[in-house]
């Protein structure tokens, strides 16, 4: 097995699976062993490659170096205090800065919406799935849908981040999926045998209270 280390906080995530990733991945470059300790599907050689190629940079032992001091990722992998992570998930004693939205008709199920990484200044922060009758994340069901409402009768499916980079649905982590949005947002979730949810994402303000502008 790897000797790649799990951050502490991913404790409520499938362990096994990411040991097998990090096993997989071990010692190919760093950005793969920090994806892994922040939770998230390592990057292959190749695909680090096209990202080298697309940089400027050649495919090549050296070139992936220079690609990786470029973008501080390489800090990022020796916990560099001035990199931020971006998506990063709280801790589960982390409450600063984190809002729950109840979902009608779900048991104890929420919306958790968190910094991630970002700050408040700059308009956008993440949110995901969490169960508060045992206290972790999930992963959305396959029949739930997110749109964000931008009209009457428009709206746009919203993919999770990990959607976004291409990582299909069902190989998401299991408790690993989060979702990148703007606030004062218009969303609406879709489950079957369920009424539509609607909900709007709050504004993200140091002026007030906790952080967070009431939902209006």
């Amino acid at each position: 097995m790897s000797n790649t280390k799990l951050a502490p906080a991913l404790n409520h995530l499938d362990r096994a699976s990411l040991e097998l990733k990090a096993e997989k991945y071990a010692g190919r470059n760093l950005w793969s062993e920090s994806l892994v300790e922040a939770g998230l599907p390592p990057i292959s050689d190749e695909d680090l490659d096209l990202l080298v190629k697309c940089s400027g940079f050649p495919p090549t032992p050296e070139g992936r170096e220079g690609f990786l001091k470029k973008v501080n990722l390489d800090r990022l992998a020796h916990g560099n205090p001035k990199t931020r992570v971006f998506g990063q998930k709280p801790g589960p004693n982390d409450t600063s800065d984190v809002r729950m939205l109840p979902i009608p008709n779900s048991g104890n199920c929420y919306i958790r919406l968190f910094p991630g990484g970002t700050t408040r200044n700059e308009g956008y922060f993440y949110f995901d799935f969490f169960d508060g009758a045992v206290g972790t994340p999930f992963n959305s069901p396959s029949d739930w849908m997110l749109y964000e409402l931008m009209g009457p009768s428009q709206r746009m499916r919203m993919p999770s981040s990990e959607e976004a980079f291409g990582i299909l649905r069902k190989y998401i982590v299991p408790g690993a999926e989060r979702f990148q949005l703007w606030g004062q947002l218009r969303c609406r979730l879709v489950r079957p045998r369920h009424p539509d949810f609607d909900f709007r994402i709050p504004a993200r303000d140091s002026e007030v209270g906790n952080g967070w502008k009431e939902i209006v």
